[in-house]
């Protein structure tokens, strides 16, 4: 998606891949999350179905079956949020160069303009369209 701003086009599609591999991710995870139930309830049901245990039998080895399950489930959703946190910064690295970039633009009219000195944020914010962060 490509968008004019200050007469400048600026393309949108780093960021709606980016929201594209996240939702694919999570998509994954889930995925993942789910094949671990499934696996924990048949091991479970299998357990249940043996006529040769006794209860505390069939309780400890569905213990074990519930302990590994939740270690599984500990580390998908450890590789999850390692992940997300990455994409995270990626956003905001993207975001901070983006403002950069606004800062440059409006430093780059001022200069054209015949003007000289740092913009105020009320000429960032004429120039860009976008109020600068400093001044939020």
């Amino acid at each position: 998606e490509i968008a004019e701003v200050t007469g400048v086009q600026t393309c949108a599609l780093p960021i709606s891949q980016m929201e594209a591999l996240m939702r694919e991710a999570a998509h994954g995870t889930n995925s993942q999350l789910m094949d671990v139930y499934h696996r924990t309830k048949a091991e479970i049901d299998a357990v249940h179905a043996m006529e040769g245990l006794s209860l505390q039998e069939k309780e400890a080895r569905i213990r074990e079956i519930k302990r590994k399950a939740a270690m599984e489930t500990s580390q998908i959703m450890s590789r999850a949020r390692s992940a997300l946190n990455k994409q995270l910064r990626s956003l905001r690295d993207m975001d901070s160069k983006a403002r950069e970039s606004q800062i440059l633009l409006a430093r780059a009219k001022q200069l054209a303009s015949g003007q000289m000195g740092t913009p105020t944020s009320t000429t960032l914010q004429k120039v860009t369209g976008v109020r600068p962060c400093w001044s939020r």
